[in-house]
């Protein structure tokens, strides 16, 4: 039987360790025993105020006030291979299963497809909310499905990738309003490994190479993939963050080739539909952010994009610095810049 833990301190639960507590917690192993657990009359009331939120490993959340509700933790680390032939491999995974494990798991069974994305924090539960990405790919590439219960009726639906509205750093899930929880997600995954190397980080680390064809593997990849985020990145355990902390903004060609004339060393990626994704890392370092601090928060010296937890930051603090940087880059750009974390106030 599940139990409710009550007035939990989220200051480890989450990376940026803001300090909060929530009324109650629960660890889930399953479906079977979520059906069980929501029927409870506790758990009903929750689920009725719509004070109820699953969390995983708390990378990618902000908690600026105490969470008067329920959070569900996903203890599922199950995973099954399945449906593999010659051409692909099949694997169905709990939501409480660590992201880079799997990444690694899947590369030692031989299959291609998550290697850009290894090292990014988290639970496989959380990554289609935010339909994770880096290094050119993202996460809506490979999924098959994702198991999901509506917490208002018990009710359980697989939903096709196309079912989960995928965007930038979007999905269904990430912009639904009423309780749910993800129980498993199912991936599908090459044999044949493709390598996409477009990325400048990585292409950079490729021209290197004196011979391509002999060196470039997915393990390679994968190791390229850690080296860079460990350069460029900070350690929460070390420095508490919450990863890029802003979305790169998507603009028309128009806006572009303005800013581009006024700015000529912008940095920015044309998209397929002829839009342009401008690097939000650029902006704030332009604008003099990369490594400016306050007593208590700041931008990371290595990448402008990530905020810093420096010393016991309170919400207050956080809220005042992202109001500075938004303003700013609303001075220069006339751009409003989305923040990428959930922040629970």
């Amino acid at each position: 039987m599940i139990s409710i833990h009550s007035n939990i301190s989220l200051s480890d639960r989450h990376t940026f360790r803001l300090p909060a507590t929530t009324c109650a917690w629960a660890d889930i192993p399953n479906e079977a025993a979520l059906q069980d657990f929501r029927k409870q009359e506790v758990v009903q009331s929750f689920i009725q105020q719509n004070l109820i939120m699953p969390l995983g490993s708390g990378s990618n959340v902000l908690f600026l006030n105490d969470y008067p509700g329920l959070i569900l933790h996903s203890s599922d680390q199950n995973i099954r291979w399945i449906a593999e032939d010659a051409n692909s491999l099949s694997v169905v995974v709990g939501a409480g299963m660590n992201w880079d494990v799997l990444v690694d798991l899947t590369l030692q069974k031989g299959g291609f497809g998550l290697e850009n994305l290894s090292s990014i924090p988290g639970t496989v539960g959380a990554a289609p909310i935010q339909n994770i990405g880096a290094y050119g790919v993202e996460i809506k590439e490979s999924i098959k499905f994702v198991r999901w219960m509506d917490l208002l009726t018990g009710e359980v639906v697989n939903f096709s990738a196309a079912e989960c509205e995928f965007g930038y750093r979007d999905s269904f899930f990430k912009r639904r309003k009423t309780p749910f929880y993800i129980v498993e997600v199912g991936f599908k995954l090459s044999k044949h490994f493709q390598p996409k190397l477009s990325y400048p980080d990585l292409a950079s680390r490729v021209n290197t190479l004196e011979s391509v064809a002999l060196v470039v593997t997915a393990y390679w990849v994968r190791t390229q993939v850690l080296d860079i985020r460990r350069l460029k990145l900070p350690d929460p355990t070390a420095l508490p963050n919450a990863g890029s902390f802003f979305k790169n903004p998507i603009v028309d060609k128009e806006c572009f080739q303005n800013w581009q004339k006024k700015i000529p060393s912008i940095k920015a990626f044309e998209l397929s539909d002829g839009s342009y994704k401008v690097a939000a890392g650029w902006m704030l370092e332009f604008l003099g952010w990369k490594g400016r601090r306050s007593l208590t928060v700041g931008m990371h010296d290595q990448q402008a994009l990530v905020l810093i937890n420096h010393n016991d930051a309170k919400a207050t603090d956080v809220e005042k610095w992202i109001h500075a940087i938004q303003s700013d880059v609303k001075r220069v750009f006339n751009c409003y810049l989305e923040i990428e974390p959930l922040l629970i106030k």
